[in-house]
């Protein structure tokens, strides 16, 4: 279980960051899951595609420095939906995702979606048919220490934060 604060330095930048995605593609890494990256324009194009298509998309990355790389990268689209909402850490409260889509870049599953915000439910994986416990590695975005994202977590997981500094 690996846990990216997302922007937290820097509000124009919370959701897009892509950093941990392309360290998984350089070294090859299978079996991982990210949710969520904010990036409308990726899921329009996955969402006019549909679910089984392959195309080139560029992901994240499109707010400076700090949002990390753009990955460009040929994708599989493995679920859209337009439905779809997570639950507000466990309050009952639920939070709508607006379009959003699963895609499969290599070994790595990226949740996209088009309302900015932090993943606080396993919603945003379960909802498009990805099993966070069957992951080797799960990234979590979000600005909230892990107590909060617990429902996410089990005893086998190994919880970590990347903090994302100004240069």
């Amino acid at each position: 279980f690996f846990q990216a604060e997302d922007g937290i330095r820097d509000y124009k930048v919370t959701g897009v960051q892509t950093c941990a995605l392309p360290i998984f593609l350089a070294r090859g890494v299978t079996d991982a899951a990210i949710g969520m990256i904010w990036d409308p324009a990726a899921v329009q194009a996955a969402h006019r595609a549909g679910a089984g298509a392959r195309l080139r998309l560029r992901i994240g990355g499109h707010s400076g420095p700090l949002s990390g790389e753009t990955v460009e990268e040929d994708v599989e689209v493995l679920a859209t939906r337009s439905d779809l909402a997570q639950q507000v850490f466990g309050t009952g409260q639920a939070m709508p995702l607006g379009l959003s889509a699963a895609l499969r870049i290599g070994g790595v599953l990226v949740v996209v979606n088009t309302i900015r915000q932090q993943t606080m439910s396993r919603e945003v994986f379960t909802g498009h048919g990805i099993d966070p416990a069957r992951m080797r590695l799960l990234v979590v975005k979000s600005t909230r220490s892990e107590e909060h994202t617990s429902e996410l977590q089990s005893p086998c997981n190994l919880v970590c934060r990347l903090l994302l500094e100004k240069k």
